[in-house]
């Protein structure tokens, strides 16, 4: 069995998935299998992997319905045999050709069951580039409580970590905007520890059209129902502190998309379980609000 696995869900676009490949394949550590799933209606990616045959590092499967995000991410896991999984977006590729090595020799050398390296960041629609790396504070922040990650994914994309295979967690389905942070905070929690590789070793591509993170970014059905849903997902395991933080994080969330009570945040999408903290906050603010209106007009 080989030591990693590269695990690629891949959908339609070829243009990056190119680079990805061949990023790959230039690498110095061989001791993988690159396992692709093809969510595509057409042949078109199955086309590109052809012309990397008959490299027998290579799984293809071509699903026969399609899944969707993350739900393809699953399956291109749950066919992988190697001990580390390492997931590429079919726009994220390698920056170095060491850049796998220093990922097996980190979760390696130190012991852990998560790693997570800095990344090039490609604006696609711009000439922009950029860098993406936590701040010591927050890495400090991390090692205290993953759930800190529900007010930021400074870890970044899935195609920025390498993690051991040994833990049934999956991606869950109903999300799609918080999909990686939900699964960060489960894994790190279930398997404790991590080790930050404080170097550009993947270069991610933001800003595409195609892309969930371009799809879902300002989109209040999006973002309203999976920060509640998260919410009340890590609710119970919340420090006190923590529940009001991050409802106060999520007052903010609801005044960007102009929403102010529990019955628009239920048009906007999200129908479960409003938890206490916020329910608090929220009446608070209301209360605050009609004070000032009432010595404002006295």
């Amino acid at each position: 069995m080989p030591l990693v696995s590269i695990c690629i869900p891949a959908y339609n676009h070829t243009h990056y998935l190119q680079c990805t490949l061949q990023s790959i394949f230039s690498q110095s550590f061989t001791d993988f299998e690159v396992v692709i799933t093809d969510d595509s209606p057409s042949a078109i990616v199955k086309e590109l992997v052809d012309s990397f045959q008959p490299d027998s590092r290579i799984r293809y499967y071509k699903n026969e319905v399609t899944l969707g995000s993350p739900e393809n991410w699953n399956q291109c896991i749950s066919k992988a045999t190697g001990e580390y999984i390492k997931i590429m977006h079919h726009d994220d590729w390698f920056s170095t050709v060491d850049s796998l090595k220093l990922f097996v020799d980190a979760i390696e050398d130190f012991q852990t069951s998560f790693v997570f390296s800095n990344a090039n960041v490609v604006f696609a629609n711009s000439e922009k580039n950029g860098f993406h790396f936590p701040g010591e504070s927050n890495l400090q922040k991390l090692a205290k409580s993953p759930e800190v990650l529900f007010l930021g994914n400074f870890i970044g994309a899935p195609s920025m970590t390498l993690y051991r295979k040994n833990t049934n967690l999956k991606f869950d389905k109903k999300l799609k905007w918080l999909v990686d942070v939900d699964f960060y905070i489960s894994y790190l929690l279930k398997k404790n520890g991590f080790y930050h590789i404080n170097e550009n070793l993947m270069t991610i591509v933001t800003d595409a059209d195609h892309t969930v993170t371009s799809i879902s970014y300002n989109n209040a059905a999006t973002e309203i129902f999976e920060n509640f849903y998260l919410y009340h997902k890590l609710y119970p395991r919340l420090s006190v502190s923590e529940k009001f933080n991050f409802a106060v994080f999520l007052l903010h969330l609801i005044h960007r998309f102009k929403v102010s009570n529990i019955k628009e945040i239920r048009t906007a999408g999200y129908q479960g379980k409003i938890p206490f903290a916020f329910k608090l906050l929220l009446s608070l603010k209301k209360i605050k609000a009609s004070f000032k209106n009432l010595t404002s007009s006295s």
